[in-house]
């Protein structure tokens, strides 16, 4: 059942608030060394972070509004980029790129717990359209294991079922929920982050994991979750 809670003081436009790091992947396996699910084939596609894809496999997938990272902390984060490829030359190892790709996500989802931006999914409306874009093709093209919208991100552990692909998934999930947040709010422009971060399940292990972050996230000032 899906539940509601009013946390809108842990929503706040400059909180210096920096929440314990924690890692929502839980698993040190290499995604090029897995074949997640029993799924030999694994593709990658590629902007500015990971996105692993495979067909009828388990996801953990995390996406935030557009004005959820100040300026300065895209700036610092742009920075640290820089910082890293400049001490280590391409081509990357194995090793390189997967820390490369598991830094980054992490670091983000820290300032996205520290309540940055205008929040807007705090609002029981605007919660309830990002509600409804989530479940309305569950259980036709994707089986939706577990999700918490927080006030300024949204993180849901699914399950892919059949050609639709986690970033079709996720555009259409974006695309209808800005169109009806925007109307609703008389706004006008991005109300989404153009990136999304994802990770495949590997194990049990990793799948409890999750489970458990997504839990930590409830506690800690979830608006709906199911």
């Amino acid at each position: 059942m899906n539940k509601y809670n009013d946390n809108s003081d842990n929503c706040k436009s400059g909180d210096n608030r920096k929440p314990e790091a924690y890692d929502p992947t839980g698993d040190n396996c290499k995604p090029e060394a897995c074949a997640p699910c029993g799924t030999p084939g694994i593709t990658v596609k590629r902007r500015n972070l990971p996105h692993w894809h495979s067909e009828r496999c388990i996801q953990f997938v995390t996406f935030h509004l557009a004005d959820s990272l100040p300026a300065a902390v895209r700036e610092d984060l742009q920075a640290m980029k820089d910082y890293f490829k400049k001490q280590n030359p391409e081509p990357w190892s194995e090793e390189t790129k997967s820390r490369f790709n598991r830094m980054f996500p992490l670091i983000i989802n820290n300032y996205l717990d520290a309540g940055y931006g205008s929040c807007c999914l705090k609002s029981a409306d605007c919660s309830r359209i990002m509600k409804n874009a989530l479940e309305y093709f569950d259980g036709e093209r994707y089986l939706i294991h577990s999700y918490v919208i927080m006030p300024n991100h949204v993180h849901v552990l699914v399950e892919l079922t059949g050609t639709h692909d986690l970033s079709q998934i996720c555009k259409s999930w974006k695309n209808f929920s800005a169109l009806q947040i925007n109307r609703l709010l008389g706004n006008t422009g991005k109300l989404w982050h153009h990136e999304s971060w994802d990770r495949i399940i590997r194990n049990e292990h990793h799948y409890n994991n999750v489970v458990a972050y997504i839990e930590k996230n409830i506690n800690q000032g979830g608006v709906i979750w199911r």
